[in-house]
C-alpha cells in the first residue's frame, strides 16, 4: 500500500498545478488514518470515476479535499475538509487534504523576475492580475535587466518612429506592437502594474547615441473608470532637462490628474480641439503638454522639441 500511495501524490501534485492561482496552488496529501473509513457527507459531491486521477481533477477551484474508492470507482468531491467525523467500515477509501502552497512560478513583474535570477534582458511573460479577474492573462513584455540595477518593466518602447502610435481608444487599452520591438503595453495593464507603488524611469536616445534620463519616485494610473487618470509625484531625479510631464510654471501642461485621450475619445482640457488628435497620438494631455512621447514626433521641452534627433524612448516600472 505504501508505493501506491507514494505514486497517487506524486500525481496529485503534476495535475493540480495548473488548474489554480497563478500564485498559488494546492498539494494534496493522502490521509492514511482515514483509509477504509466513512466520513462526514455534508457539502459532499459523489461522482463516477475510473481512476484516482480523474477523481483529481474534478477538484477544483471550490474543492477542499476529495477521496477515492478504487474497488468501485468511486470519487467524493468535499468543498469543506472535514476528515475528522469518521467511522470505520467503508472500504476502498482513501482520502486527500489539501494545503495551500505559495510559489512565485508566475511572476507579476520583471522585478520579481529579476529576484527569481533572471538577469538577462530580453521579453519574458508576467501575470499582473489576479486570477479571480476578467482580466487575468499571461502578458509578454520587454524587462530591462540592466539599467539601474534592473527589474524594469517596460511600458512604452520606440526604436525608431516607424511604429505608427496614432491608435484609437480600444488599442491603447489593451496595448500594441511587439515586445521585441516598438510597442505600447496597454492602459489596463498600466493600471494593474501601478498598483504596486512603482517608479516611473523615461530614457531617450538620441541619433548620435546620447542617452537621457529622468525618473520619477511615484507614478499610478487609475482605472477606465476615470478614464486612466495620471498621477505623478516626487522629486526626479536624471539628466534630462525640463519639467517634462509634471509643471509648476504652466498650469495648462501639468499633467497630474490628467485622464487618457485618443482621436476617439477626448478627455483634455484643452476646448478648441482635441490634443490627441491634432498632435497624432494617445497620451495625458491638458491644454496641451510639455512632454509628448506617443507622437509622429517625440516632445520634451527643452531637451528635444523636434522627434527628428531621437533614435530611441523607453517608459519602464519598478516596484520600490
Amino acid at each position: 500500500m505504501e508505493p501506491y500511495r507514494y505514486l497517487v501524490m506524486c500525481m496529485m501534485v503534476l495535475i493540480l498545478v495548473p488548474i489554480t492561482n497563478a500564485m498559488n496552488y494546492q498539494v494534496f496529501k493522502a490521509k492514511p488514518e482515514l483509509q477504509n473509513k466513512d466520513i462526514d457527507k455534508v457539502n459532499m459531491t459523489e461522482l463516477d470515476s475510473l481512476s484516482v486521477i480523474r477523481c483529481a481533477v474534478q477538484c477544483t477551484h471550490d474543492c477542499a479535499c476529495f477521496g477515492f474508492n478504487s474497488i468501485i470507482n468511486k470519487c467524493r468531491i468535499y468543498k469543506n475538509c472535514n476528515l475528522g467525523d469518521s467511522v470505520a467500515g467503508d472500504n476502498g477509501w482513501i482520502y486527500f487534504a489539501g494545503t495551500t502552497v505559495h510559489s512565485s512560478v508566475s511572476p507579476e513583474s520583471c522585478k520579481m523576475l529579476y529576484k527569481d535570477g533572471n538577469t538577462v534582458s530580453g521579453v519574458y511573460t508576467i501575470y499582473p492580475w489576479d486570477i479571480s479577474d476578467l482580466n487575468y492573462r499571461p502578458l509578454q513584455v520587454f524587462c530591462d535587466m540592466d539599467t539601474a540595477g534592473g527589474g524594469w518593466t517596460v511600458v512604452q518602447r520606440r526604436l525608431g518612429i516607424t511604429l505608427r502610435f496614432d491608435r484609437d481608444w480600444d488599442a491603447y487599452q489593451v496595448g500594441f506592437g511587439d515586445p521585441n520591438d516598438s510597442y505600447w503595453l496597454g492602459n489596463d495593464p498600466l493600471h494593474q502594474l501601478t498598483k504596486r507603488n512603482v517608479s516611473l524611469y523615461i530614457s531617450m536616445t538620441g541619433l548620435n547615441g546620447s542617452s537621457f534620463y529622468k525618473e520619477y519616485p511615484y507614478f499610478f494610473i487609475e482605472s477606465e473608470a476615470t478614464k486612466y487618470r495620471l498621477h505623478i509625484g516626487g522629486t526626479p531625479t536624471g539628466t534630462l532637462v525640463g519639467e517634462g510631464l509634471v509643471s509648476t510654471t504652466d498650469p495648462d501642461s501639468d499633467l497630474r490628474g490628467m485622464s487618457f485621450s485618443t482621436f476617439d475619445q477626448d478627455n483634455d482640457l484643452f476646448t478648441a480641439l482635441n490634443c490627441a488628435a491634432w498632435f497624432g497620438g494617445g497620451w495625458w494631455f491638458n491644454a496641451c503638454h510639455l512632454a509628448f512621447l506617443n507622437g509622429p514626433s517625440i516632445y520634451w521641452s527643452p531637451d528635444f522639441v523636434n522627434g527628428g534627433f531621437l533614435n530611441q524612448t523607453v517608459m519602464m516600472l519598478r516596484e520600490h
